[in-house]
């Protein structure tokens, strides 16, 4: 989801860390579909900006994951900041029915910062993730960007 224009000023005004945030259903198990998408987004950008004022600048994912474009307050650690959005957007989905009341996130998240000359062309990848995924699989997708950010991994430790 696109952001309104009182969060982005606010991220113009204030903030100057772009942070690109994933994270994985556990198990990859898919339960994020298009219907309910939309709402998961809402409660995760809401997270995000009430209390912390870190607004989302674009929010998307697949049927097993999320991406969020943020920028970072001054106020709250990345740490905290995904714990909070994870807890609490388990809780509003497993609120939506019978299917989602197993939901559980993965342990842990993958973050990586964006200089802002590259915010439009990351914004764009994730509100088109669901297209993305019609041909590439989160796993496949996941390491891609670990590589791209040289980053090393176990795969043996990736997924849970």
């Amino acid at each position: 989801m696109k952001k309104s224009n009182d969060q982005t000023k606010s991220l113009k005004d204030r903030l100057t860390i772009l942070i690109h945030v994933v994270f994985s259903t556990k198990n990859q198990a898919n339960l994020i579909d298009e219907r309910i998408a939309p709402l998961l987004y809402t409660c995760i950008e809401g997270v995000l900006w009430e209390p912390y004022h870190s607004p989302a600048l674009a929010t998307g994912g697949g049927s097993d994951h999320v991406h969020i474009l943020l920028g970072l307050s001054r106020t709250v650690t990345l740490d905290v900041l995904v714990r909070e959005v994870k807890e609490r957007s388990a809780v509003f989905m497993r609120s939506l029915g019978e299917k989602y009341k197993n939901l559980e996130w993965q342990e842990g998240f993958a973050a990586f910062t964006i200089s802002r000359s590259d915010a439009k062309e990351i914004e764009t990848y994730i509100l088109r993730q669901r297209e993305f995924h019609a041909k590439t699989s989160f796993q496949d997708e996941y390491r891609s960007i670990l590589t791209e950010h040289g980053i090393e991994y176990d795969e043996n430790e990736m997924w849970d």
